[in-house]
C-alpha cells in the first residue's frame, strides 16, 4: 500500500511541474527527493532507514550524473561546428586545405552522433574531393573512421577506376593520459579496372602512444594538447610488385577541439609534411 501511495505521489509531482527536465540527472533528483520526502512526511523512516536511503539515493543520483557527463568532451557535440585546416610540405610551402563541418547531431543513450562533411582543396582553393562520414561518441570512446581523416589526394590517379575500401574506426578516448598506448586501426584499397586489381593497398597505424601533455598556439588560439606518436606502414601491390613503406606521425590532440597540428616524416625521420588548424568554424 505504502509503495503504491509513493508512486502515485511522484506521479503527481511530475504533472505538477508541467515542464519537461532541463537534464537528465534532474529527473532522478526529483525521483529519489519525492520518496524521501513522501517517507518523511508518513513518519516511515527509522534513523537506521534513513541512512540506507540516502546512501542508496546519493549513488543513484552520481550514476546519472556520471551518464550525463559521457562524452561531455566530444568536440563534434555542435551543430554546424567544424574545423579548417592548412597543409604545408617539408619547405613551409603552402599545398592545400581541408574543412570539416558537423551538418547533424543526434543526441543518443550512450553520447552522440555527429554526421560530418569533409572537404579537400589544392592551393588554388578549388574544391578535389567531397564525402560525408559519421563520427560516434559512446560511453567516451569517440569512433572515427579512418578513411575520412586519410590524404584523398593519393586516389587522384585512379579516378577514373573502381575504388573499394574497408576500413576500422581510428579510436579515441574522451580523456587521455601520459603514457597510454591506443589502438590500432587499419585500411584496405583496392583499384580495379574492368574487374581486373590494379593495386592493392593497405595502410596501418600501429603504436600510437599518448607521450606528453603540451600547449599549443596557431592560429585559430591556443590550445592545451597531448602529444601522441604512430607507425604508418604502407603494404601496395601494384601490378602484382610488392612495396613497402613505414612512415611516422606526431599528432598534437586538444580533448575539446580534435586534431590541432600533424607532422608526418619517412623512415629516416626526415619531416614530409604539416597540417594545422587554421580556424574554428
Amino acid at each position: 500500500m505504502h509503495t503504491i501511495c509513493i508512486y502515485k505521489g511522484i506521479f503527481q509531482y511530475f504533472l505538477a511541474l508541467k515542464k519537461p527536465f532541463k537534464k537528465d540527472h534532474d529527473s532522478m533528483y526529483v525521483f529519489c527527493y519525492s520518496i524521501f520526502y513522501y517517507l518523511c512526511q508518513q513518519k516511515l523512516l527509522t534513523s537506521h532507514c534513513m541512512k540506507k536511503i540516502i546512501v542508496t539515493s546519493m549513488l543513484l543520483f552520481s550514476a546519472v550524473i556520471l551518464s550525463a557527463q559521457e562524452c561531455s568532451n566530444f568536440f563534434y557535440a555542435k551543430h554546424n561546428k567544424g574545423m579548417q585546416y592548412h597543409s604545408f610540405d617539408r619547405k613551409n610551402k603552402f599545398v592545400g586545405s581541408d574543412e570539416t563541418l558537423v551538418t547533424y547531431l543526434q543526441k543518443t543513450a550512450k553520447g552522440y552522433e555527429a554526421t560530418v562533411v569533409s572537404k579537400q582543396y589544392d592551393k588554388k582553393n578549388e574544391l578535389i574531393h567531397q564525402s560525408e562520414h559519421v563520427v560516434i561518441c559512446s560511453e567516451n570512446m569517440v569512433y572515427i573512421d579512418l578513411k575520412s581523416i586519410m590524404d584523398q589526394s593519393v586516389l587522384e590517379a585512379y579516378q577514373s577506376m573502381e575504388i573499394t575500401m574497408t576500413t576500422d574506426n581510428v579510436i579515441m578516448p574522451t580523456s587521455l593520459k601520459v603514457g597510454e598506448t591506443l589502438p590500432d586501426a587499419t585500411i584496405n584499397i583496392i583499384v580495379s579496372s574492368d574487374g581486373l586489381k590494379i593495386v592493392d593497398m593497405t595502410y596501418t597505424i600501429k603504436n600510437r602512444v599518448v607521450e606528453s601533455k603540451e600547449s599549443l598556439t596557431t592560429a585559430a588560439g591556443s590550445f592545451e594538447t597531448y602529444k601522441i606518436t604512430y607507425e604508418i606502414l604502407v603494404h601496395t601491390i601494384s601490378m602484382g610488385i610488392p612495396i613497402n613503406r613505414t612512415l611516422t606521425a606526431t599528432e598534437w590532440w586538444c580533448l575539446s577541439t580534435g586534431i590541432i597540428r600533424t607532422e608526418t616524416f619517412n623512415a629516416r625521420g626526415r619531416l614530409l609534411g604539416y597540417r594545422i588548424l587554421q580556424k574554428v568554424l
